[in-house]
């Protein structure tokens, strides 16, 4: 919603109380954080014109998902491992399989993305949905996957663990 959309329904609220009745009109204009507004007035039999200034606070809400995911919430890291040339066509494919997954799923997003000297490390809301992802690229590309777990933390008394999924194309990493 815009700023003016508020203004305006804000306005429209205060004129439908019953003990005031708008003559000829409200107006405002908004120059940088103040807002100016006028309003003609009738309170009973008398008629009075208001100006009033007034600081102009903008706060955010967001949803849960939104909060979590600006805040940098995930369950798993989905970690890409492919030639160069193959990452963008795999983050591309990723992009768009957590674009599909939003529909079912509100922890699909990526909070976070990490560009590593090997690929990219993104950091997804949901754990189905990264197993999800990795088990759709593994399929198309015939990638190789290997999923690793660390305790995170406790919730209401039970474990909570934080997934890894390695997901790489061209055989074994060289050690050494």
């Amino acid at each position: 919603m815009t700023i003016e959309g508020a203004l305006d329904i804000l306005l429209r609220e205060l004129l439908e109380r019953k003990d005031m009745q708008l003559l000829h009109s409200a107006t405002y204009r908004i120059e940088g954080r103040k807002v100016h507004m006028t309003i003609v007035l009738r309170v009973e039999d008398l008629e009075k014109i208001e100006k009033k200034d007034a600081e102009l606070v903008i706060k955010e809400i967001f949803c849960d998902k939104c909060s979590m995911e600006k805040s940098g919430y995930f369950q798993s890291i989905l970690q890409i491992r492919v030639p160069k040339e193959l990452i963008g066509v795999f983050f591309d494919e990723v992009q768009q399989q957590i674009d599909l997954l939003s529909h079912y799923d509100n922890l699909a997003f990526i909070s976070k993305i990490e560009k590593q000297k090997e690929g990219l490390d993104l950091y997804v809301g949901s754990k189905k949905v990264a197993m999800q992802i990795a088990k759709n690229l593994k399929d198309k590309f015939k990638a190789e996957i290997k999923i690793t777990r660390k305790q995170a933390g406790l919730k209401q008394g039970q474990k909570v663990y934080r997934d890894t999924i390695l997901v790489r194309l061209g055989g074994k990493r060289k050690e050494g």
